[in-house]
């Protein structure tokens, strides 16, 4: 008896789900819409996605969860490899004063250092290995949030299809 009363009154609820709206209109696109999933294509260009995708294989790669070792990722535009080496040092990863041969001293005090010479000073003085001071959590760098303004959105729903 207790499944018969649970039963009518689950069925009931669906009966007065479907009758919600009454006499009141619903939005066109609503009753189109019902029971039918759309298919959502967001377009982007070339070089923003070549962004997005990066940026996501950053966040990735650079989570303690992974710590996969990766160049594009220390080679992305919004790495600042100065800014880097100063937080390197700062971070203690390399102790400045252990630095003691002349052209590897002209490397950290230098401006637009290249990834190559960063990664040499990082593998002769410091016993972390690379992708452990890029991780997320270590401040050397920031993988910005991803925007753009030439994007472009298609909706395809019942064949019919909408640029947005």
């Amino acid at each position: 008896m207790k499944i018969y009363t649970l039963l009518s009154l689950f069925v009931g609820s669906v009966l007065a789900y479907d009758e919600y709206f009454g006499v009141f209109p619903r939005a066109k696109l609503f009753e189109d819409t019902d029971y039918v999933v759309p298919k959502i294509t967001v377009h982007l260009n070339d070089e923003d996605y070549k962004n997005l995708f990066l940026g996501y294989q950053c966040e990735r790669d650079t989570s303690k969860q992974h710590l996969v070792k990766n160049n594009d990722c220390y080679n992305a535009p919004w790495v600042d490899l100065d800014v880097a080496m100063k937080k390197t040092l700062e971070n203690k990863f390399v102790d400045k004063n252990s630095i003691t041969d002349k052209s590897d001293l002209e490397i950290i005090n230098k401006t637009n250092i290249t990834f190559s010479e960063y990664e040499h000073i990082i593998n002769k003085y410091s016993n972390t290995p690379i992708e452990n001071i890029f991780q997320s959590t270590s401040g050397i760098f920031k993988i910005p949030e991803f925007n753009t303004e030439d994007a472009s959105m298609t909706f395809t729903l019942n064949g019919y299809l909408s640029y947005i």
